[in-house]
């Protein structure tokens, strides 16, 4: 069967528009480095999941020398806000055991709302003179996923039914005629 020129338009302008439904995924890291010196690396802290514990992990480096920093020349502290700007959490970071990253376990409690939520996570040495942010915000979601990976699949699926009706509808009339010639 030969194919339609309309169709072959169309399907590339479906492939050209659903391609950006897919095509960007986000880093798994975080990373800012702020003209105060320290660059503060962590996870991916986007999605989380309602009413579970979160253990955040923060590599806090001189961005001059590459150097890690540790518990004795800085500290680490984070705050959390809810949607209304109010305060969840306020809490010092300490050091873990393998002496390379600050950490906190941030509980549940801290995890009790469907919403999208703000984090800062500053880093500062003992004299405040350096020191480094990284901000953003969060969702806290029932599966700890994001809602649009499930649009995305819905999305797909809705795209490849359009694909295959205009493909029908472009061949309803040769199909029409191969009919017609056997009758």
């Amino acid at each position: 069967m030969k194919i339609n020129k309309n169709f072959k338009f169309l399907f590339f302008v479906l492939l050209f528009l659903g391609f950006p439904m897919f095509a960007y995924a986000q880093p798994p890291f975080q990373e800012i480095i702020s003209d105060s010196q320290y660059l503060i690396e962590t996870p991916l802290f986007r999605f989380h999941e309602i009413n579970t514990d979160y253990l955040l992990h923060a590599h806090v480096i001189n961005s001059t020398s590459g150097a890690i920093i540790t518990n004795e020349t800085a500290y680490c502290f984070i705050h959390l806000y809810n949607i209304n700007g109010s305060h969840i959490l306020q809490k010092n970071m300490s050091f873990d055991n393998n002496g390379i990253e600050f950490e906190l376990l941030i509980g549940a409690s801290n995890f009790t709302t469907i919403n999208e939520n703000w984090f800062i996570l500053q880093c500062q040495n003992y004299d405040n003179k350096v020191g480094g942010i990284i901000s953003g915000n969060y969702y806290v979601t029932e599966t700890g996923k994001s809602n649009l990976e499930r649009r995305n699949i819905t999305y797909i699926i809705i795209g490849l039914a359009v694909i295959m009706l205009f493909y029908l509808i472009l061949a309803i009339p040769s199909i029409y005629s191969m009919l017609k010639a056997r009758c």
